[in-house]
């Protein structure tokens, strides 16, 4: 049978290199289970769930370069909208690329980078 590893908030502060009040905060938040009492414990096997479970894993370039271009088009268009309330036509520059209106709104039409 195999032995239950029980820390204390003290303990597994330690090994997540924060404070024990952070520890509290993602018990008190259902984040971290717990065993209540005093003191309180936690599983070592729930505290690896729990890192396991805050791992992010970082978008790939395509979806991090899809993801800016959105982000430009986006900016580009509340510009073409502020201008063409003013009344202007003109390039505008959105992020490091930039955009000529093309009259319609649209402003995907013909793009350029710097």
């Amino acid at each position: 049978m195999e032995e239950t590893v029980l820390l204390t908030e003290d303990e597994v502060a330690e090994r997540l290199r924060c404070h024990k009040s952070k520890v509290a905060r993602f018990r008190k938040r259902g984040l971290l289970p717990h065993i209540v009492g005093r003191p309180i414990l936690i599983r070592l096997a729930d505290l690896e769930a729990f890192i396991a479970s805050q791992v992010v894993n970082p978008p790939s370039p395509e979806e991090t370069r899809i993801a800016e271009n959105e982000a430009i088009r986006e900016r580009a268009a509340r510009s073409f909208l502020k201008m063409s309330m003013r009344g202007e036509t003109r390039p505008i520059l959105a992020g490091s690329i930039w955009v000529y209106l093309n009259g319609t709104g649209d402003p995907t039409g013909s793009i350029s980078t710097v």
